[in-house]
């Protein structure tokens, strides 16, 4: 029981997050509104005033302009304002958390499930910048910027990995939740960075800086601060099943990626516009990661035994299923859409949606087992074994592990990274 009320009080935060940042875009909704409606009476926009009470003509496309954006600069700055608070919060009053000795809460082998599965939810949130090639396009065209400039734009998301060994040093000394909270938040603020250049009046010059500064915050905390954490942290976990635990996140961040593509295809493109998309998308990476923060550790010793109960073993193989049918769907969707057999439906892009949070049903199925002994409850990263960073580059096995990850990895990003201009050379119309 312990163990749930610890839970269910971080779940309970992430929704209380999600309430207010409801009413904040509600609240930027009607400032807008009260700025911009020329009357008080909604059924006044269908008749006029009489030229006495108008000093103009009702503007029914800038009325029809609110109707459909709805999102303002200042969404996204109370939205900045209340992640910066929320990390004041966690780091400066609450920062005895993030010491791995301090956690009292009893753990035991249900907790890798909620590790698993709360990961592979950071994943779904990650992957979202792997989408950014599907409205690359859109993006260019809506700040009104040249070719160069939006390639700027894009190349600026994986430019911050340079430095990605930052996010493992963060991960050493304070743990995975530390990390986790950072990119998350770090994550939102970039997405953030990117409205304000879209909604606001600034220079273009501006605008691609912005864009270009929020790109790099999504990437760098995609990749060092949410992506890599996990995988190490399930990687520490799970020290006789790495390869099936890591191989399940990573095919988890691949299908995120299809799931935001067809998300902005399906949902966003023709009904809601970019704007939109990008509020959500920075909406969801900070509640999921608050909602998460009270099951990423690293698993002390008495939780890493390998997987030996029919019931572990029916769950993670309906985990593999899930997966299985998501990819098939995204892949379905994607040709339909593509040959123009489909018109794009919030119906589908819903399915996909829920398919990616599926996994989530299984919690329901895992049961809280008997507290561990206080000697149990300690595990820190910094109790590891291997090599350090200062001793590893001097060596030739990581410069060859460096070279293939800048090969294959580089390569891919590039090309994915710049797949809608790829594809407008093809003639395509739409790169989606």
């Amino acid at each position: 029981w312990p163990n749930k009320t610890h839970r269910i009080v971080h779940i309970m935060r992430g929704g209380i997050v999600l309430v207010a940042l409801a009413a904040l875009l509600l609240g930027c909704v009607g400032l807008a509104t009260a700025d911009n409606a020329t009357c008080e009476d909604a059924s006044l926009l269908q008749t006029p005033r009489k030229s006495s009470e108008f000093s103009l003509p009702l503007n029914l496309t800038l009325v029809d302009g609110i109707r459909k954006h709805r999102i303002t600069t200042e969404t996204f700055l109370g939205m900045v304002a209340a992640v910066l608070i929320f990390l004041t919060w966690e780091f400066f009053w609450g920062s005895a958390k993030y010491h791995e000795e301090a956690l009292t809460a009893p753990r035991g082998l249900p907790d890798r499930w909620w590790l698993v599965i709360m990961s592979a939810m950071i994943q779904v949130v990650s992957g979202s910048v792997y989408a950014m090639g599907a409205w690359q396009n859109d993006l260019r065209d809506f700040l009104g910027i040249s070719m160069t400039s939006a390639t700027i734009v894009g190349a600026m998301t994986f430019m911050g990995n340079l430095a990605g060994f930052l996010g493992g040093m963060l991960f050493d000394r304070y743990g995975p939740k530390a990390a986790v909270c950072l990119g998350s938040c770090c994550l939102s603020l970039g997405y953030c960075l990117i409205g304000v250049a879209l909604t606001s009046g600034l220079g273009k010059e501006l605008k691609v800086l912005l864009a270009s500064l929020g790109s790099l915050m999504a990437g760098y905390s995609s990749v060092s601060l949410l992506d890599n954490i996990t995988c190490m942290a399930c990687s520490m976990s799970f020290p006789q099943n790495r390869a099936a635990v890591v191989g399940y996140l990573k095919a988890v961040l691949a299908t995120a990626g299809g799931l935001w593509a067809l998300l902005w295809v399906q949902v966003f493109r023709n009904r809601f516009g970019l704007v939109s998309f990008i509020a959500i998308s920075a909406i969801a990476p900070f509640v999921v990661g608050v909602t998460s923060l009270s099951s990423i550790r690293v698993l002390p010793p008495h939780c890493r035994e390998p997987l030996k109960d029919p019931g572990e073993i029916l769950r993670a193989l309906t985990l593999i299923f899930l997966l299985t049918v998501l990819t098939f769907f995204d892949v379905w969707a994607g040709y339909e859409y593509a040959k123009g057999l489909g018109a794009s439906s919030w119906i589908t892009g819903s399915i996909a949606l829920a398919l990616q949070m599926s996994p989530l049903l299984l919690l329901v199925t895992v049961k809280e087992s008997v507290q561990a002994s206080p000697s149990d409850r300690i595990c820190s990263p910094r109790n590891r074994t291997g090599l350090s960073f200062q001793t590893a580059y001097k060596g030739m096995d990581f410069w060859l592990l460096w070279a293939c990850q800048f090969a294959v990895f580089g390569a891919g990003v590039a090309t994915n990274q710049n797949l809608a201009l790829i594809l407008e050379t093809t003639g395509h119309s739409s790169a989606s």
